[in-house]
């Protein structure tokens, strides 16, 4: 029998290739659906469903269609609301910085996702569909539009005045553009969370056209040139303000005296201090007056200040204002604040041989006014809450939420805007905030301590007196009226930026005269030479006060036993010119603090009692707006 030649092996390679091709490719796909199926059990998907198990015994049902858009696409939620928050730039107005971030966050991506994984052969994570991420912020949506509705008012728009029956200081036609204050922020944040409850900012027309270098309208006051632009001053009034603390600081002070220990006399002195903002005789119990100024006596006082600037964070260093430091692509820094601290960060401590006691004796003779020397020159500035110390009301913020959790125990909090967020890796477990205050008794006598100026005198007072009776029947606790468990509890700090219009408590300079001084000033310095004209450093010092600002600032920790709520409260304003006097508002403490007065309508507003038969908005102040539109 005549067989066939067998064939060489090359004949059959193209087979057998092919062969193994195709049963490999059968392997690696059903490799793949196990990966897929045990990383869908290992990692259970929320937002996408899953198809229905088929019933071999039965018809196979179709898969249950929840195609869900919105989860699809990211969400930018509030906290107890489950659908996508529109019009965000209402609710945070100006924080161009701030919204571009969560925008970002949230944009559908193919990149990692945490809604749906999937994993290739090489075990590398891959997203079959665009889908974006999660976020839900703090922001109460009440809140957040009454405290828009306080700061509009208050900066001159004549229809939020109307739907604003709470508010106290409205359009007022004696003021350029009709407005209190030039610009303003005010930020609210939950005392027990420190979630940024409201975050609201506004400023006039003619503030945006001095600051975007556009051509002023015509009821704009004459005021010298703008520093060189910054976007910042165009910014959230919260999230982008500095200025500078004033009486702010001495909260910290007040800390850092109690920490060292003080003579009774001196003990006795304190309460009185702060509540009516004493700066003079503080300064003369920080420099140990009652020892003859004795320098090591001073210079230990001086660096407790410090320790306990660097403790609550005013050490010039930014802070996470979003999800504090958690999630990476969250990570939005903003300046906290600075007290006792140099620009690079240096704590401002001394030795005692730098403090000379008899210059320290001369100048308390001048009520601290041109003290000699450097050192000593830089450390007064400071206590006056000028020199080097800066404050966003962040910073504010996030000291009274300090005191707050020290005196009541309770762990250390940083004001934050971000709930939940979703991740494609785990957040941190630990939050990036300060180490909380250790010394419980000292921030528990500090704010007893701030309770007395709202309830008896001062600018506080008078700014809550107004307050209340904007919406009689509150529970502001400056009403006279009996207290109760529903009596609210401020404890709070005014702000006072030095303005060198006030010359004195009983003289301001007219705008015309002192836009006049302050252009002369930055001509001479201009034609000046630092390093041969003698008084470079006096006229450079006169143009940079120019510069400032005529900012109110207010803190305020609010409790309400009754219910259990406490919230920290924060207001900045740029005071507004007069136009009938040419003064500047408030001129020399003529009138309640106009940050105070906001803030705490605000406040009577959001706990006015249900039943005492609230004004209807956009009816109340209709009749003090002349000619205003809802």
């Amino acid at each position: 029998m005549k067989t066939s030649p067998q064939k060489p092996l090359s004949t059959h390679l193209p087979h057998m290739v092919w062969l193994a091709w195709v049963l490999g490719a059968i392997t690696i796909a059903l490799l793949a659906m196990l990966s897929i199926q045990f990383q869908s059990r290992a990692i259970p998907d929320r937002y996408v469903q899953a198809k229905d198990k088929v019933n071999t015994s039965q018809q196979a049902k179709p898969p249950e269609k929840r195609f869900n858009r919105f989860r699809l696409a990211g969400c930018i939620a509030l906290q107890g609301n489950d659908e996508c928050t529109s019009g965000l730039e209402t609710l945070l107005p100006h924080a161009n910085t701030v919204q571009a971030a969560l925008q970002g966050f949230v944009r559908p991506t193919q990149e990692n996702s945490p809604n749906t994984r999937v994993f290739d052969l090489n075990g590398a994570l891959i997203a079959p569909i665009k889908q974006g991420r999660n976020v839900t912020l703090t922001l109460d949506p009440t809140w957040a539009t009454r405290a828009q509705t306080t700061v509009d008012c208050y900066t001159g728009m004549r229809s939020a005045c109307v739907a604003c029956p709470w508010c106290v200081s409205v359009a007022n036609d004696a003021m350029y553009e009709g407005a209190p204050v030039r610009s303003m922020g005010l930020l609210v944040v939950n005392a027990h969370t420190g979630g940024i409850t409201a975050a609201a900012s506004a400023y006039t027309p003619c503030y945006a056209q001095l600051y975007g270098r556009s051509e002023l309208g015509a009821d704009c006051p004459d005021l010298p040139d703008a520093p060189i632009h910054t976007p910042d001053m165009l910014g959230s009034r919260v999230f982008d303000q500095q200025a500078r603390p004033g009486s702010i600081t001495k909260l910290i002070i007040y800390l850092g005296l109690l920490r060292v220990g003080l003579r009774s006399a001196e003990m006795a002195q304190l309460p009185t201090i702060l509540a009516r903002s004493q700066t003079l005789p503080l300064i003369d119990i920080i420099f140990c007056e009652s020892a003859q100024f004795n320098a090591t006596c001073a210079a230990q006082r001086v660096n407790s200040i410090a320790q306990v600037a660097a403790q609550v964070g005013w050490n010039g260093m930014y802070q996470d204002s979003l999800d504090l430091g958690q999630s990476a692509d969250l990570n939005v820094p903003r300046f906290g604040a600075r007290f006792m601290h140099l620009a690079n960060g240096k704590p401002m401590t001394v030795w005692p041989h730098e403090l000379s006691e008899q210059e320290l004796a001369a100048c308390s003779s001048r009520q601290w006014k041109s003290c000699k020397g450097m050192r000593l020159g830089q450390l007064v500035s400071e206590f006056f809450g000028t020199g080097d110390a800066l404050a966003s009301p962040l910073g504010v913020a996030n000291l009274m939420l300090a005191l707050h959790t020290s005196a009541t125990d309770r762990p250390a909090l940083q004001a934050h805007l971000i709930a939940a967020a979703q991740a494609p890796t785990p957040r941190a477990e630990d939050a990036n905030v300060p180490i909380a205050l250790s010394d419980t008794p000292h921030p528990r006598q500090l704010l007893n301590d701030l309770v007395g100026g709202i309830a008896s005198f001062g600018t506080a007072h008078s700014a809550c007196t107004r307050a209340a009776r904007a919406m009689p029947g509150g529970h502001l606790p400056c009403t006279g009226k009996a207290r109760s468990e529903a009596t609210l509890e401020v404890f709070g700090k005014t702000g006072t930026t030095v303005f060198s219009a006030d010359v004195d408590k009983s003289h301001s300079t007219p705008l015309p005269q002192w836009s006049a001084a302050c252009r002369e000033d930055a001509q001479k310095l201009a034609n000046m030479n630092k390093e041969t004209d003698r008084l470079h450093h006096v006229v450079k010092n006169r143009v940079d006060k120019c510069a400032m600002p005529p900012n109110k600032l207010y803190v305020a920790l609010v409790r309400q036993p009754q219910s259990g709520q406490a919230f920290v409260i924060v207001t900045f304003a740029e005071r507004n010119w007069n136009r009938n006097t040419q003064l500047i508002e408030g001129h020399n403490e003529s009138t309640a603090n106009i940050a105070t007065e906001a803030a705490l309508s605000l406040v009577n507003r959001m706990f006015f009692p249900a039943t005492s038969g609230t004004k209807p908005a956009g009816t109340s102040n209709a009749s003090l707006v002349a000619g205003a539109q809802p």
